[in-house]
């Protein structure tokens, strides 16, 4: 998939309804506490541990083996990190596709 596939399935999952402004190559959606919010759960760690609470995934580390994985009823994806300040990357990119996966199947 690529990055705006991820974007588009993850918030679908969520319930938002994103809108791409192409002149900062960003996805918005509507956030009822806060306003209008750029949806950037690869680079957020806020915004990727809101999805997989509200996903109720499970992240499981693997720290000897440096690699998280994160699954849910059948989904499920396992990314590696190279160094201790990869790891929220890691993490972030797993929870997102795992949500993507997740948003794939919604109508």
């Amino acid at each position: 998939m690529t990055e705006h596939e991820l974007l588009k399935l993850s918030a679908k999952a969520m319930g938002f309804e994103l809108e791409y402004r192409r002149g900062s190559d960003a996805f918005y959606y509507d956030d009822p506490e806060s306003g209008r919010e750029q949806w950037q759960p690869l680079s957020d760690e806020g915004q990727a541990i809101r999805l997989a609470a509200h996903l109720q995934l499970n992240i499981l580390w693997f720290t000897n083996l440096q690699y998280v994985m994160v699954e849910r009823n059948g989904f499920g994806e396992k990314i590696g990190w190279t160094d201790k300040a990869d790891r929220g990357g890691a993490l972030r990119q797993a929870i997102t596709i795992v949500a993507a996966q997740i948003g794939s199947t919604l109508p």
